[in-house]
């Protein structure tokens, strides 16, 4: 069981609080500000018992501080995700050899290598033939680009939920007291 006392305001109203909040000041929904009594001061309140599964943990975080978090969370794990994108770019397997490197290879081919790229190249002319490297080259690129496509969304997401959770907050800032059955604020 759980002791809440009851702090008494002086436009009528009890204000429940608990041994912990002892020497602390609380405010009224009138807008008077009250200290709290003492752990002894607080014995000569008027008190009630919650039972401990009726009581539900108030947490400082509502919706809207988690959207933040949570797209906060997809923002920072996007930034990851797009340095790996960079990093892991394909390279062409060509695009590193230069004339002269090329020109040794063509130098040092062996016989048979150097019949096979004569026959190709009388057969097709100076047309160029895509090798199986440049292929998977083509293939890499085309999946990195989607990826790329597909990753653009992710921050954008991110910036939606943290919006959202602004939002959430700013609104429930807004939110006007209710008139109690009394007629009371």
């Amino acid at each position: 069981m759980n002791i809440i006392y009851l702090l008494p305001c002086p436009c009528g109203r009890k204000i429940p609080i608990q041994s912990r909040q002892a020497g602390e000041l609380v405010s009224c929904y009138c807008g008077t500000t009250i200290e709290v009594p003492t752990l002894s001061g607080l014995k000569a309140l008027e008190r009630t018992e919650i039972p401990a599964e009726q009581k539900a943990p108030k947490t400082p975080w509502n919706t809207g501080h988690r959207l933040i978090f949570l797209g906060a969370i997809v923002i920072l794990a996007a930034i990851g995700i797009g340095a790996w994108l960079f990093w892991s770019k394909p390279t062409d397997p060509y695009a590193n050899f230069t004339p002269e490197q090329m020109q040794n290879l063509a130098e040092h081919l062996t016989p048979i290598g150097s019949m096979l790229l004569w026959q190709r190249l009388e057969k097709g002319g100076l047309e160029h033939h895509k090798g199986r490297a440049e292929i998977d080259f083509e293939d890499d690129q085309a999946k990195h680009q989607f990826l790329w496509w597909v990753w653009a969304l992710i921050p954008v997401t991110g910036l939606a939920l943290f919006a959202a959770g602004i939002i959430v907050l700013t609104l429930r800032k807004k939110k006007p007291l209710k008139k109690a059955a009394g007629g009371r604020l």
